[in-house]
């Protein structure tokens, strides 16, 4: 599973998330907006995204939490960030970004 593009649109691309992704996520997450819409430690540093990027792979493998690089065609680096978590023993689930 690692490594594949899991979907694939006419513009954009989501991938699996990956360590080499922290700085990315660190610049993207100094942004005030992107602070005022997203629940993330402040200030936040850059061992914040590689700590949860480190998380990711265990979290899809227990199948609680999904999460996708937002990529646009012709470039691997990210623009955003989706994710999925799923709590079935209480039948919820949220999307988030």
């Amino acid at each position: 599973m690692e490594g594949e593009i899991p979907l694939v649109g006419t513009k954009l691309s989501l991938r699996w998330p990956v360590l080499e992704d922290s700085a990315r996520i660190f610049e993207l997450a100094a942004n005030p907006s992107v602070l005022d819409r997203v629940a993330l430690p402040s200030p936040y540093e850059l061992h914040h995204a590689e700590t949860w990027l480190a998380l990711l792979p265990g979290l899809r493998g227990e199948g609680k939490e999904f999460h996708w690089a937002i990529v646009p065609h012709g470039s691997d680096e990210l623009v955003g960030v989706v994710g999925l978590m799923l709590s079935p023993a209480n039948e919820w689930a949220e999307v988030g970004y």
